[in-house]
């Protein structure tokens, strides 16, 4: 946890605090320094670990502290939160007259602080992707109109590279590694979209890339990332972990981390695909009442949401999960970290994660205002809809907000919404049932 108070600091306590402090080091560019308890220099900014026993951080454990001098306290506090700080305020600290008098942030040695700007991030991302990425249609349909009363409009990414919309997160991860990374290659784990984005722009680039799955991942996906040069490690995704697999064989061989979903280059590359849907939306005149994206990890929605905020403020974000894996929702509404059971069988592995991410969650937080939880019979409808309907081939983890809509869990009366078809990737035999039961 963290908090803001005023220009005097920031302050964590967490499970683990060098992951905290790397964090930092990785994403902040904070210079670490400072003997415990604690100590101040003459340097505008300083990091520095120490302990707390006061009623006021709560309980006791280690604490970490960033002097801040900033002029502009709020929009500070946003940033933080954007960069998974959790923000309160210290009225003692809020009412100092010495609030404003500091132009900028910077680092002991002087050097401004670059903190992430994840929509400025979206923006860049969707400039490396021009001429790489599909830019899908958005797609609307008189009948699915009719049935939600109001406009919907459908970002169709099955249509995207390997069949959704995970190639934009892999390819503006990749393209951002230096050559000496991308000769040593890429590691990632994912149950099959992201392994396929990952492996095409990781041939795009040369690069090797190894891709942990689960052993029951839709044999279309396997085959896929097969065909595309990436090597398979295979886990069991009901007893193993597939991140520390994949982490050991990162040391192990000196390969870059690519995330599926928590990681910030991944998160504005699929933010790409919210631009697009504002800019295709205001050249058809419509504005945007709402928003809505299947979710998983959190990759795809914080992406969209950050982007959102700022080309489409008033549009309301909501997301759309399977039930029994609608833990995204359930940490934004109790206002703590919830987590799926990941023994739980489901038809949606796409999103079938454990928990959201410790950057997507706070961006989650802010930003999305509505969550459904959908049966697997809302799921096949949905997929049974697009298919007879809409002449598209959905897979179930990406049929998720069009179900939400057909099934009235989500309110889009009146307005204009535009939902994330997300993927297409499913195996037939697991299609071809679900069509006949719900056609």
């Amino acid at each position: 946890m963290g908090h803001v108070t005023g220009i005097g600091g920031v302050f964590f306590r967490a499970p683990d605090p060098d992951a905290v402090v790397t964090w930092y080091k990785d994403n902040l560019d904070l210079d670490i320094g400072g003997e415990a308890p604690w100590r101040q220099e003459a340097g505008p900014t300083v990091y520095a670990p120490f302990k707390a026993d006061t009623e006021y951080f709560g309980r006791a454990g280690q604490q970490f502290m960033i002097n801040l001098r900033v002029r502009d306290l709020d929009g500070l506090k946003k940033k933080l939160e954007t960069n998974g700080v959790e923000v309160m305020t210290d009225p003692e600290w809020d009412a100092m007259p010495e609030i404003g008098k500091f132009a900028r942030i910077h680092d002991p040695a002087g050097t401004p602080i670059e903190l992430w700007e994840p929509a400025d991030g979206v923006r860049r991302a969707a400039a490396r992707l021009k001429g790489r990425a599909v830019r899908t249609p958005l797609i609307e349909n008189e009948m699915l109109n009719d049935i939600a009363g109001g406009r919907v409009l459908m970002k169709a990414e099955m249509l995207q590279h390997c069949g959704s919309f995970k190639f934009r997160g892999a390819f503006n991860l990749i393209s951002q590694l230096d050559e000496a990374q991308r000769k040593k290659g890429v590691v990632a784990w994912s149950s099959g979209n992201h392994a396929q984005g990952i492996a095409r722009a990781a041939r795009h680039f040369g690069a090797p890339a190894v891709i942990v799955m689960p052993e029951d991942a839709p044999r279309v996906k396997i085959d896929n990332t097969r065909a595309l040069g990436a090597e398979i490690v295979f886990y069991d995704r009901y007893s193993e972990d597939r991140e520390a697999i994949a982490r050991a064989i990162g040391e192990e061989r000196g390969m870059a981390l690519a995330p599926s979903f928590d990681h910030p280059h991944i998160i504005e590359g699929q933010g790409t695909l919210a631009l697009e849907v504002v800019e295709d939306a205001a050249a058809m005149g419509v504005a945007l009442d709402g928003f809505g994206v299947c979710c998983g990890g959190g990759g795809l929605t914080a992406g969209c949401a950050v982007i959102l905020e700022d080309a489409s403020p008033q549009t309301q974000v909501w997301i759309a999960e399977p039930e029994g894996f609608d833990e995204a929702w359930a940490s934004i509404r109790d206002g703590e970290r919830r987590r799926a059971d990941i023994a739980r069988r489901t038809i949606c592995d796409a999103i079938a994660t454990p928990e959201p991410g410790r950057l997507t969650l706070p961006i989650m937080r802010r930003l999305v205002k509505n969550g459904a939880s959908l049966t697997e019979e809302d799921i096949g409808r949905a997929m049974a809809f697009a298919f007879q309907r809409l002449k598209l081939v959905v897979e179930p983890g990406g049929a998720a907000a069009l179900a939400a809509v057909l099934a009235g869990k989500i309110d889009a009366r009146g307005g204009t919404t535009a939902i994330t078809l997300s993927g297409g990737n499913v195996d037939a035999p697991l299609f071809a049932p679900l069509l006949e039961k719900y056609s």
